[in-house]
C-alpha cells in the first residue's frame, strides 16, 4: 500500500486474522539524489495452510494520534492446490 513514513503515518494491521504474518517491508520509490520525504510502498507477506476466506484490516495513522486517516480491508481467498 502506498505510504510515506516521513510524515509519521504508518500502516498497521488492526484485525487479528487467522493468517500468520510472515514479513513486512517498506520500499522507497526511486528519487533523485538529495531528495527527502519520498514516499514508497508497504508490503506484507502472510501464510496459512488452511483454505478459507480471510479479512485483513489495516489503518494508516500516526502512533501518537488516536484516529486513523484511512482504513483498508482486504479479503484474501486461500484455496487448495
Amino acid at each position: 500500500m502506498p505510504g510515506n513514513p516521513t510524515t509519521g503515518y504508518m500502516w498497521t494491521e488492526v484485525s487479528p486474522s487467522k493468517l500468520e504474518s510472515a514479513d513486512s517491508d517498506y520500499i522507497v520509490n526511486k528519487y533523485p539524489p538529495g531528495m527527502t520525504g519520498v514516499g514508497g510502498c508497504w508490503m506484507w507477506q502472510f501464510y496459512t495452510d488452511k483454505p478459507a476466506n480471510y479479512l485483513i484490516s489495516f489503518v494508516n495513522k500516526r502512533s501518537w494520534e488516536d484516529s486513523a486517516i484511512q482504513l483498508v480491508e482486504i479479503e484474501v481467498i486461500v484455496k487448495n492446490q
